[in-house]
C-alpha cells in the first residue's frame, strides 16, 4: 500500500471517529493530509460514517481534482489556502462539535488555561469573522490566523484545528471541545469572569 493510499484509509477512519465521538453531524465536518502534489480530502455529500479510503478526493492546491469519484468538500480552499501559507501544517480537521460550535456563537473566549493538557497542546485559540462557506474570504481569513494559531474557531459555525500529522490535527479538535465544554461549566451560562491569561 502505498503511502497515499494509507493517508486515504487514515483520513476514512479519523472521519468515522470523528463522528462516532459526536463531534461532528453526518454529513459536517471535513479532513485533509498534505500530498507532495497537493492534498486528499474528504468528499461532499458522503455520509461521514459511510467513508472508505475509496471516496477521499486527491487534489492539486489550486483546486484541480487529480483523483477521485465524488465532488470534493465545499472548503476545499479553506484547506488548500492553509496549505499554501503554512508550510508546517500537514493535516487540518474540521468538526462541528457542540461546545466549540456554542463559542463560535456566543462571542466569548475558551479559557485554554485550565488544564495543563489545553494548554500545552492547544494554545490560544483563534477567532475568524463570519464569511460564508466555501467562499475564499473564510479561506483567506482562517488561512492568515493558522500561521499563529493551532486552533480556530469559525463565527456561527465550528473549529478547525491544524497538525504536522492526522493525529496531532484530530487530538486538537478533541481537547479544544474539552476546553470549551470545561469552561462553560466551570464559570457558569453567564460568564462574568474568566481568569486572566
Amino acid at each position: 500500500m502505498d503511502n497515499n493510499n494509507e493517508l486515504k484509509h487514515s483520513i476514512a477512519e479519523h472521519m468515522k471517529r470523528l463522528y462516532d465521538r459526536g463531534l461532528t453531524t453526518a454529513r459536517g465536518g471535513n479532513i485533509s493530509c498534505r500530498i507532495d502534489d497537493g492534498m486528499l480530502i474528504t468528499p461532499s455529500g458522503v455520509a461521514k460514517y459511510l467513508l472508505t479510503a475509496e471516496d477521499i478526493i486527491e487534489m492539486d492546491l489550486d483546486g484541480k481534482i487529480l483523483n477521485g469519484n465524488h465532488k470534493p468538500s465545499i472548503k476545499y480552499r479553506l484547506h488548500s489556502n492553509i496549505y499554501k501559507s503554512c508550510n508546517e501544517i500537514n493535516a487540518i480537521v474540521h468538526a462541528h462539535s457542540f461546545y466549540t460550535t456554542l463559542f463560535s456563537i456566543i462571542d466569548k473566549e475558551i479559557n485554554v488555561h485550565l488544564t495543563a493538557e489545553i494548554a500545552k497542546n492547544i494554545g490560544l485559540v483563534g477567532i475568524a469573522p463570519y464569511a460564508t462557506e466555501g467562499t475564499k474570504e473564510l479561506a483567506d481569513v482562517v488561512a492568515e490566523i493558522a500561521n499563529s494559531r493551532n486552533v480556530v474557531l469559525m463565527k456561527n459555525h465550528g473549529v478547525i484545528a491544524f497538525g504536522k500529522d492526522l493525529p496531532q490535527a484530530f487530538y486538537r479538535v478533541e481537547v479544544a471541545e474539552q476546553a470549551a465544554k470545561l469552561t462553560y461549566h466551570s464559570f457558569g451560562h453567564s460568564f462574568t469572569t474568566i481568569p486572566a491569561i
